[in-house]
């Protein structure tokens, strides 16, 4: 994967045990999901350093999310991963990534680059093919659609919750995306994140392959982690995966989480990454 005309920075914030600094520890990159951003980890990974005081988590706000601002395009899997290089000098050289869903292609899109060498990818709920699951693209079509409608800004969180459920959409969900609001200058609240340029993104995830790194990568680099209540392994998906060598590509299913592991069940994501994590 060649080198992007156009540097692009994006933020990231550091979370670790104790003061910062130390040389020893390990350095691991963790991706956040479409229209997510840094923070929506931040608790989860205190809770793993507290545990595994060895690691130096980087939490990265994705190009035209959170803090990193817009960025200019191409709005690819590629330009994200291009991002991340980067942060190696101020944030460290990863010897892992972890990414969910959207976040996780990102991460198999760096590990793919030829400048890159990872002990490990963590990829969480996202199968590494071509989406065909017409519920997660009806999801996320009903979010953007409903996005789209929008007219800003908008008074407050409680706004957003009731133009969300005008558009089938739970207060779940809601609630989360309001997490991104930011006061607009002139009153009432704006979105932190760039719209328009995130569709591209999205519509990049959704038609990229990345089997193919993942065959390329070194036997058991790859771990991929499968929400037991997900739907977002189909049955085509999950025969691509079987179609791998065991020793190719490390499965766990965590059977009491839908497609939001880290948020439905921290525990056993924490305990699972505190045992096999590098």
């Amino acid at each position: 994967m060649g080198l992007m005309n156009a540097a692009f920075t994006p933020n990231a914030i550091t979370v670790e045990q104790g003061d910062a600094g130390s040389a020893s520890r390990r350095v691991v990159y963790v991706l956040h999901g479409i229209l997510g951003s840094a923070n929506n980890w931040r608790s989860f990974c205190r809770s793993l350093v507290g545990v595994r005081p060895d690691l130096k988590l980087v939490l990265v706000d994705l190009r035209n999310h959170g803090r990193s601002g817009a960025a200019p395009g191409p709005q690819t899997l590629v330009a994200c991963a291009e991002d991340l290089t980067a942060l190696h000098p101020t944030m460290g050289v990863p010897s892992a990534v972890i990414g969910h869903s959207f976040g996780g292609k990102v991460a198999l899109a760096y590990a793919g680059r030829r400048d890159v060498h990872l002990e490990q990818v963590w990829v969480i709920d996202a199968p590494p093919g071509v989406v065909q699951n017409d519920s997660a693209q009806g999801e996320i079509g009903r979010v953007f659609a409903a996005l789209d409608a929008i007219q800003l800004p908008i008074n407050g969180r409680n706004e957003l919750i009731e133009h969300f459920a005008e558009h089938s959409i739970g207060p779940a969900i809601a609630r989360w995306m309001a997490t991104n609001l930011v006061r607009a200058p002139g009153g009432g609240f704006t979105w932190r994140f760039h719209l328009g340029n995130i569709e591209q993104m999205i519509a990049d995830y959704l038609r990229s392959d990345l089997w193919s790194v993942v065959d390329e990568l070194a036997p058991a680099t790859t771990q991929l982690v499968i929400g037991g209540r997900s739907d977002r392994w189909t049955p085509e998906a999950q025969a691509e995966l079987d179609a791998r060598r065991p020793e190719q590509v490390g499965r766990h299913v965590i059977a009491e989480a839908g497609h939001w592991v880290h948020a439905e069940a921290p525990g056993a994501l924490r305990n699972l990454l505190v045992a096999d994590l590098l």
